[in-house]
């Protein structure tokens, strides 16, 4: 009587491998939406501390006799930076360029950077908008009206409804 060797066969192997390449597939397609979920999360609240400096900057900035917003002298449209796509503009550039103490830029710029674009409202902010990116890919997030992935903001569209 033959004696058999102990072990697996490649037949074996082989099945066993591709059970774990298709669970490893599922694995992966599940974890990128967590990914983009937490971006977006991420972006929003960006968008939301971004929006509260900029009300307490508003604030020391008015009694100061400085207005920020639309017919102030201070708005994304006078900072002298140049506005990227969608008019959203790199956030570091504008805190340099305009009437920021640097307390009040480091508070803004050290926690998030990136790129923001801003509606005011009698001279303080309405709403923000921000995202790490400018290109027509990037999560945007917005505050006080948060977005979420499947609503299709963009920096061309970022306003709409608000």
């Amino acid at each position: 009587m033959k004696k058999r060797a102990s072990g697996f066969t490649l037949i074996e192997l082989i099945v066993v491998i591709a059970i774990i390449g298709v669970l490893a597939a599922i694995l992966a397609v599940a974890v990128s939406g967590y990914i983009k979920k937490s971006n977006q999360t991420a972006a929003n609240q960006n968008a939301r501390s971004i929006f509260n400096q900029l009300t307490m900057s508003a604030v020391d900035l008015d009694e100061a006799g400085i207005v920020m917003g639309v017919n102030g002298n201070f708005t994304l449209s006078t900072a002298n930076v140049t506005g990227d796509e969608g008019d959203c503009v790199n956030l570091k550039a504008w805190l340099a360029s305009g009437n920021f103490s640097s307390s009040q830029q480091s508070l803004i710029s050290n926690q998030v950077g990136g790129y923001i674009d801003i509606i005011y409202k009698n001279g303080y902010p309405a709403a923000v908008a921000w995202s790490k990116s400018k290109g027509s890919d990037a999560i945007i997030g917005r505050y006080p009206e948060e977005v979420t992935l499947d609503s299709g903001v963009t920096w061309q569209n970022w306003d709409a409804g608000l």
